[in-house]
């Protein structure tokens, strides 16, 4: 959707010099867009390999995130963002807008902030990341699962569940 913002990862992705993997999950909700993404999609360059996946069944939501090295959500806003929690739950770094409750990603080396309409500014961080060694690529997924589970004792999820359903 025009929300999740998947074209200014499009344009990162058509400069992006490195072969890749990458795999965009969401119903369209506007045809126009759409078919304005549909078009950047199918024309990215022959070192990218892609798919689209409409709709992600819940149990597959797992399989997903452990095949996946960092998950991009360039995102115009979110009041919380569950997609990028999950992905944090699941040792998958991160680079998200910079308007999300997800913030002082690079300091956690979690992920990274980006100015949701500035594809350079993606593709840096992309190419920033994928220079990554293994060890600073375990550092970021230790961490990220360290912040989730941080996140989800602090606010007493467990707790809070067995309240509401007692």
């Amino acid at each position: 959707s025009q929300e999740k913002n998947p074209i200014t990862l499009l344009k990162a992705l058509n400069l992006f010099e490195k072969p890749c993997n990458v795999t965009f999950c969401g119903s369209q909700n506007n045809l126009d867009y759409f078919n304005t993404f549909k078009s950047l999609f199918d024309n990215l360059p022959n070192h990218i390999q892609k798919t689209y996946i409409q709709e992600l069944p819940h149990e597959q939501i797992k399989s997903l995130f452990l095949e996946t090295d960092v998950m991009v959500l360039p995102s115009l806003g979110e009041n919380f963002g569950h997609a990028i929690f999950e992905s944090l739950a699941f040792s998958t770094p991160v680079i998200v807008g910079n308007n999300t409750i997800w913030n002082h990603l690079e300091e956690q080396k979690i992920g990274f902030e980006i100015e949701p309409l500035s594809h350079l500014q993606l593709l840096e961080k992309l190419n920033l990341i994928s220079d990554f060694t293994q060890s600073q690529y375990e550092d970021y997924q230790n961490n990220a699962f360290q912040k989730a589970l941080n996140f989800y004792h602090s606010n007493n999820f467990e707790e809070n569940y067995n309240k509401l359903f007692s």
